[in-house]
This record gives structure tokens, sequence and C-alpha cells, in this order.
């Protein structure tokens, strides 16, 4: 699916087969259509796409192998669960139901918080884990600084703006998405607080 970043909304420009099977999926409806061309606004798809997204894969194949003891990295726990690593990462800021806290905390040098999860921790929600996931109840997300605060992605995005400080968002958008997955739009939103907060 080819999309170019428009001032308000987002442009299709091939067929989506997803899109054909509207009924079923809950994909939602064009704010406008001009000629063969459909406009959707960023915010109302990629939230869309991203729940679709998570119940396409809720249930995984999930490896066994190993310790339960092991600490392991979250990109670690996203091939445990049969996940691409860019599918988790939004667990940070906003865990499912039965997410385990990590088991050990570090902090960088240059201030990164590296969050490592205990194997069998990891095990027991693939377990235990719920189409739909959600927040666990009390959990809020104040103490987020600004936009994809703790989200690793923002240091991929954060690299991409210092090596291309030229380059137009929405190009750097798709780059990122382009080698780490997800879509466009959202890597463009983390591109724009990358630019307003190039350093921790």
């Amino acid at each position: 699916m080819t999309r170019e970043a428009l001032p308000r909304d987002r442009q299709i420009t091939e067929d989506i087969p997803i899109w054909a099977d509207r009924e079923s999926n809950g994909h939602p409806e064009p704010e406008k259509t001009i000629g063969n061309t459909m406009y959707w606004n960023p915010k109302t798809w990629d939230t869309w796409y991203d729940g679709y997204k998570a119940g396409q894969r809720w249930r995984t194949n999930v490896d066994l192998s190993g310790n339960a003891g092991d600490l392991i990295s979250l990109s670690e726990a996203a091939r445990v669960l049969g996940m691409e690593p860019t599918s988790i990462t939004k667990y940070l800021v906003s865990p499912p139901r039965h997410w385990p806290a990590p088991a050990e905390e570090t902090t960088t040098a240059k201030g990164f918080v590296k969050r490592k999860y205990r194997r069998g921790d990891i095990w027991t929600y693939a377990e235990r884990r719920e189409r739909g996931g959600g927040r666990p109840a009390g959990t809020t997300r104040t103490d987020r600084r600004y936009p994809y605060d703790g989200d690793p992605r923002l240091d991929h995005a954060r690299a991409a703006v210092k090596a291309n400080p030229g380059t137009p968002a929405a190009q750097l958008a798709g780059r990122l998405a382009r080698k780490h997955g997800g879509t466009a739009g959202t890597w463009s939103h983390i591109v724009r607080s990358a630019r307003q907060h190039p350093e921790d």
C-alpha cells in the first residue's frame, strides 16, 4: 500500500484488499473520494489499523525454549511471543492486561532505560493474554513527558532526524516504516516527537 502524506489527510493510491472486506473488519469509510482516490484521516486510519493488526496476531506461536529464569530484552520477548519487535514496543506506554513488570531496569549513560523481563513471566502472559489487551485498571499515561516518551522507536526516529536534518518528515517516516515495520502514519507522529524532543 502506497500512501502519501497530505497536510490534513492521507491519500491511498493503490487498492487495499482489507478495504474490500470492511463489513467484517470494520475498516473506516474514507473521509472523501476524488476520482478513484480515497482519502482517510491519518489518526482514524492508524488507530483502526493498529487494532486490526492486534486482532490478527492476538494468538501467536510461543517459543517455549530456554529457561524460565532467563532475563530477556523486550525485542527478545517479542520473538518468544512470535510477534514483530515493533509491534510490542507500545506495551511500554500502554501495556495489555496481564503484561508483566520488568524484572530489571537499568539506565544507560545517555539516560535511556533498558528493561529486562523474566522469560517465565512472558510465558505466563502468553497463556493469560486476551483479545484486545488494554491498560491495567488504575494506570494512566501521566508519567509520559511527551509523545512516545520511553518508546524505543523514538530512538530510531531521533537517529534518523539527526542523520538527515533536511529530509521531509513524511519521507523519513516512510524509510523508518520500511526498515522497522509499522505504518508510515505512526512513524510520522514519532518523527514529529523526535524533532520536538531531540534529547531526553
